[in-house]
């Protein structure tokens, strides 16, 4: 209780004089009631977080967090936790995705750095098919803040999908930055080096994919990736006449491969990737033969 009666009644005590507008034309900041309201405005908060996390009848408890958070933000438009957890509340409790998106976006504009709301907005996106908002939105705030991390992996992964190597490539890049230890970062940036094409881009790619088995050693996609970024490499390599490098590559990708096959054996992809490989082998002793053939038959000439 305070002197005005209950935090709520305070609140909407408060609410009230806003709404009425500045008497003799001085801003809020020198209204006498503005410190007792930035005050309830942080009580709110905590109050809401309280019946958000603890409240014994869920239900209940989450409909007087959202009384809570909607007073708060009228009071504190600026108050970007607020509306990230009122966002939750629309998704979650209420179901009102309309409100809940507005309420996400409002909070990333405030910090374009709080990933929760981001992701949670981008979720909701992307449940609804609309890829190229949040490709729009992301954008938006990388612009605001290079280190809004979340945004940059949102951004990678969808650049990714629309195949969109090189950009995928830098936005991976920074969002490796804010989370290093993230196989899935590790493992799109791989595929991402490999789809470039390039020779260089290729052992980067290779790089990429083992620091996400390594990251993950049970991740079978990481090592599949692996696996066929050096089956391209040791491609590239036998092509260009560089049959022994070629074949240390491929040694590695079938050891990779079998390995696979052996936790994972019911997953085609591997079985093929394991049939590639051999088909490679097989050329690459055709290859060797002939090197050594043509070789011989030069020094029997000289």
């Amino acid at each position: 209780m305070t002197r005005y009666g209950s935090p709520i009644e305070a609140f909407e005590l408060a609410s009230v004089v806003i709404g009425g507008g500045p008497r003799g034309g001085g801003g809020w900041d020198q209204h006498p009631l503005c410190p007792y309201m930035r005050h309830l405005t942080n009580e709110a908060l905590k109050n809401a977080v309280f019946l958000w996390e603890k409240g014994e009848d869920k239900k209940v408890a989450r409909e007087k967090a959202a009384e809570h958070l909607v007073l708060s933000v009228k009071l504190n438009p600026s108050n970007g936790a607020a509306f990230r957890l009122l966002g939750h509340y629309y998704s979650q409790e209420s179901v009102d995705l309309q409100r809940s998106s507005k309420c996400y976006q409002r909070a990333i504009t405030i910090n374009p750095d709080d990933n929760e709301a981001g992701e949670a907005l981008c979720n909701l996106l992307d449940r609804g098919g609309n890829q190229s908002l949040q490709l729009t939105i992301c954008h938006e705030v990388v612009e605001k803040s290079s280190r809004a991390f979340w945004a940059w992996r949102r951004l990678g992964y969808l650049q990714v999908a629309e195949k969109m190597w090189s950009d995928a490539v830098q936005s991976l890049q920074h969002a490796i930055r804010g989370y290093p230890t993230c196989p899935d970062l590790w493992e799109a940036l791989g595929l991402a080096y490999q789809r470039l094409g390039m020779f260089s881009a290729a052992l980067k790619a290779v790089d990429m994919f083992r620091e996400a088995a390594k990251i993950a050693p049970q991740n079978v996609s990481a090592h599949y990736g692996l696996a066929s970024a050096l089956l391209g490499m040791s491609r590239d390599c036998i092509n260009s006449g560089a049959f022994w490098w070629g074949a240390s590559l491929l040694e590695e990708a079938s050891v990779i491969t079998r390995g696979c096959c052996r936790t994972a054996g019911n997953m085609s992809p591997l079985w093929k990737l394991l049939g590639d490989i051999e088909v490679v082998e097989f050329q690459l002793g055709l290859a060797k033969l002939a090197f050594i053939s043509g070789h011989l038959q030069s020094s029997e000439v000289g």
